[in-house]
């Protein structure tokens, strides 16, 4: 796979533009989030950041006319929406990181916001150029290398930077982040457009901008309502999507937050972190091969349930070993066989997730009606992002208050509940 990519042009380009929009994600819900565990702030303050960073990516619906509309070059439009926005969400990152998270956190949260609206917004260009250029029988391979830059990305700015940060600071681990995504979009700005050839486009007056956007969203939400009034298999979709495929915990920033309080050194989070990226991955990819032969329904409840054997694994162990008290003593010396439990239930777990990932995906394309794909995919994709902020927020106020056994109950409760639009969503035939 990665010699094809390689060896493809249009491949090693988007995958290179997908590292870039990588690395800041993976920095941000990594190391930021292990430095603010480390610097003393409570899982509800983490939860609220990890929200931050899902939030914007369920408004790229909201984003697309504008990319569409709004234009300042005919032969490189996407291209130089692309650069504007990669260059906002370094800009912005670096301005955050001049702000005290302890005494000013209201206003870093708000940057980091502000920063992943760049970065949503990004990813609505670089999909958009895609769909643009590609060729039918390269989307197949290209969208492969996507998946896979994403996920070199989010191990260099998360792994990769962490590791850094416990020899070199916080400005080391920025170096790491920085580097390769300012060599992207240099050398992206100046070779991209000899390399894809983007469609002349017609660029829209000025002064009619607004009109089209709005009658672009006008014409979105009408044909969305379409769908949810006729379709019945498409209303247990949304619903689906936005509550959360199995359990969770660890694979939000709970996972970051709980390895902090059983003592990892940032060295062993960094290197676990990269373990459950490459593990993930793997999930994702045999995931797509299993629910085309077995079933997607058979895989996603299949993997459902076994989704739930690391949370209870992780009540069990916090009662018997009463591990909720060692953590609120500051108490590091938990002992190996603990770490060792944590860490073969995270491997386990995110590759259970990868396998979920990409089924729940397939399945959510299935119940796609084709005339309105762009429109109801698009939906689909805001609502898991919705879902993915909401449950940050969730867990993070649960292990505050409630402490992480309890968090992990809530975990298994909600894990199951998208069985029900699931299994009638299996039985629902389309109209």
């Amino acid at each position: 796979m990665l010699a094809r990519i390689l060896l493809h042009r249009h491949a090693l380009i988007f995958f290179c533009l997908y590292m870039a929009e990588g690395i800041p994600f993976g920095f941000s819900s990594v190391t930021l989030a292990t430095l603010m565990k480390q610097q003393g702030l409570n899982a509800n303050d983490i939860g609220i950041f990890v929200a931050t960073l899902y939030l914007p990516w369920s408004w790229k619906w909201l984003m697309a006319p504008l990319l569409d509309v709004i234009s300042w070059h005919r032969t490189k439009h996407f291209q130089t929406w692309i650069c504007i926005a990669q260059v906002a969400m370094l800009l912005s990152l670096l301005v955050a990181l001049q702000v005290p998270i302890q005494t000013q956190w209201p206003l870093f949260n708000l940057l980091i916001l502000i920063h992943n609206v760049f970065a949503a917004l990004q990813d609505v260009a670089i999909d958009a150029l895609a769909c643009s250029v590609l060729k039918q029988d390269e989307r197949g391979l290209v969208n492969g290398a996507m998946s896979a830059g994403a996920n070199v990305g989010g191990i260099i700015g998360g792994s990769l930077s962490l590791y850094v940060f416990s020899f070199y600071g916080l400005w080391g681990a920025l170096v790491v982040v920085l580097v390769p995504c300012l060599l992207i979009t240099l050398l992206l700005s100046m070779r991209l457009s000899l390399w894809l050839q983007e469609p002349i486009l017609e660029c829209v007056p000025e002064s009619l901008w607004w009109q089209q956007i709005t009658h672009r969203l006008y014409q979105f939400i009408k044909q969305l309502w379409r769908v949810l009034k006729t379709d019945a298999q498409a209303r247990y979709g949304f619903v689906f999507s936005l509550l959360p495929t199995g359990s969770y915990v660890l694979v939000l920033a709970i996972q970051t937050q709980l390895a902090v309080d059983l003592g990892f050194s940032t060295e062993s989070i960094a290197l676990l972190s990269m373990l459950c990226a490459l593990v993930c991955a793997a999930g994702c990819f045999l995931g797509g091969i299993w629910s085309d032969r077995m079933g997607r329904y058979r895989v996603l409840l299949l993997f459902l349930l076994l989704s739930l054997v690391s949370p209870v694994l992780l009540w069990a162990l916090f009662k018997y070993y009463h591990l909720e008290m060692v953590i609120k003593h500051h108490q590091v010396s938990i002992g190996l066989l603990v770490w060792l439990t944590f860490a073969g239930l995270s491997l386990f777990h995110q590759f259970i997730h990868g396998v979920l990932y990409s089924t729940r995906a397939a399945w959510l394309m299935d119940t796609t009606h084709p005339k309105l794909a762009a429109t109801q995919f698009t939906a689909y994709m805001a609502c898991l992002s919705f879902g993915l902020s909401y449950m940050s927020r969730l867990f993070g106020l649960s292990v505050t208050r409630y402490g992480y056994a309890n968090t992990f109950l809530l975990d298994m409760l909600l894990g199951i509940l998208c069985a029900v639009p699931l299994l009638l969503g299996m039985r629902t035939k389309r109209p």
